[in-house]
């Protein structure tokens, strides 16, 4: 059996023809995956150039403050969703004045095992800070999870 959660199970009575679809259905999900990124970053770039021309950056707000303040909170508790959505709230209101936010929803979409989000991410974080003291580690952590999703 070939299971694609909520999209599709086959059956297949032989064990190469199976191997053969999902290998097929892996090439199909890799190339939508790399198109959907590429798409991300072309659209996040005018947010970078804005932010790299920037003589000071932008300070982050008091309210972005108090969603990274609970998105913190609830990564130690583990409800790692809730996290990820106190971020985007963050995000939501300036994408680019804390740049660490794209680091830690990185680890997060890591940790649910979403190494495509992970790396989307992560991305964005070296773009913003690309002179950051964890770049070469968070350049690594890239590789890492490019490996999981075989790149």
């Amino acid at each position: 059996n070939v299971v694609v959660p909520d999209i599709i199970v086959f059956s297949f009575m032989f064990e190469d023809f199976t191997r053969c679809v999902v290998d097929e259905l892996h090439y199909v999900q890799q190339s939508l995956w790399k198109g959907r990124m590429a798409e991300a970053l072309a659209a996040f770039q005018p947010v970078v150039e804005q932010y790299r021309a920037m003589p000071a950056k932008p300070p982050v707000s008091e309210e972005q403050r108090k969603y990274i303040v609970q998105a913190n909170a609830m990564t130690q508790q583990k409800e790692f969703a809730k996290a990820l959505a106190l971020y985007e709230k963050a995000l939501a209101m300036d994408p680019a004045s804390y740049p660490a936010a794209y680091y830690n929803m990185a680890l997060i979409a890591a940790q649910q095992g979403n190494y495509h989000r992970a790396i989307l991410n992560m991305r964005k974080y070296l773009l913003l800070a690309p002179q950051a003291e964890d770049a070469r580690s968070a350049q690594d952590k890239i590789y890492e999870w490019q490996a999981r999703v075989g790149e």
